[in-house]
């Protein structure tokens, strides 16, 4: 039988000020049934594709969601007025969205719907990582009257590949910074790692007085001295996100028009 249920998203909100958050859970009430559920994800995959490796203490959301999950069962009414209310009283790094409308036919399999749809991390993005945010450091460098362009891609020569540019700027070679990010799996990782120098050794090539730089965010930092000394041998250097104070000092020291 078809009933009216509502749902909430259970989300990891690691600085809540910011606003961002990834999903690790579900939470789907049905008033009429009386039925409450909660589907919660096994592994921390999407605040670490989220927010990075750095970012997300194993233990720490571990207990959290066993908390949060032993909460809803412990006190919640199966309504959108009782999660409206556990929203305003949690008050850890997990946060619940407000309470959505969705027609169950079967609970079970509504929930499993929800949870694959919303929350799940396919096995081939849960190793990704999202390349590091230059914004603050583009601006940083456009307040300080610093010459940069914003070329935001360059294409290379040869393979038509497109590689994202964050900024480039000029100290006798026209620098292009890109941001990477680089997979938890070594493997990808170095494969990305030789791609990248490849390309980078093509621009060089084909575009005179031109290098890459590559400013590097790790799914797993073991691989960082890998993947730089690949970088290197094929001509590329590379920055980490820690290092990119290091980076701006360069860049001030050195770039003119």
């Amino acid at each position: 039988m078809t009933e009216r249920g509502f749902y909430s998203l259970i989300q990891f909100m690691p600085n809540p000020g910011r606003a961002e958050a990834a999903n690790v859970g579900i939470v789907l009430v049905c008033p009429d049934s009386g039925a409450v559920i909660v589907r919660m994800s096994e592994t921390n995959a999407g605040p670490k594709l989220r927010f990075g490796s750095a970012a997300v203490d194993d233990v720490r959301l571990g207990y959290a969601k066993d908390a949060i999950r032993n909460r809803i069962y412990r006190e919640i009414a199966p309504t959108p007025e009782s999660i409206e209310t556990l929203r305003a009283i949690e008050g850890n790094a997990l946060a619940l969205t407000a309470p959505r409308a969705v027609r169950v036919d079967i609970l079970e399999r509504t929930a499993d719907e929800l949870f694959d749809e919303l929350v799940h991390v396919p096995d081939r993005e849960a190793t990704r990582v999202l390349p590091p945010d230059m914004a603050p450091l583009t601006e940083r460098l456009l307040n300080r009257k610093v010459p940069i362009e914003r070329p935001k891609e360059i294409t290379v020569p040869v393979t038509d590949e497109v590689v994202r540019v964050a900024l480039a700027y000029q100290n006798g070679v026209r620098n292009l910074v890109s941001p990477q990010g680089f997979s938890a799996a070594r493997e990808s990782a170095l494969d990305q790692a030789k791609k990248l120098g490849a390309q980078g050794h093509l621009l060089s090539v084909h575009l005179p007085d031109t290098k890459l730089i590559v400013v590097a965010k790790f799914g797993n930092d073991k691989f960082e001295r890998t993947v730089a000394q690949v970088l290197k041998d094929l001509g590329v250097r590379m920055f980490s996100e820690s290092s990119i104070p290091e980076l701006e000092n360069e860049i001030v020291a050195n770039a003119h028009e």
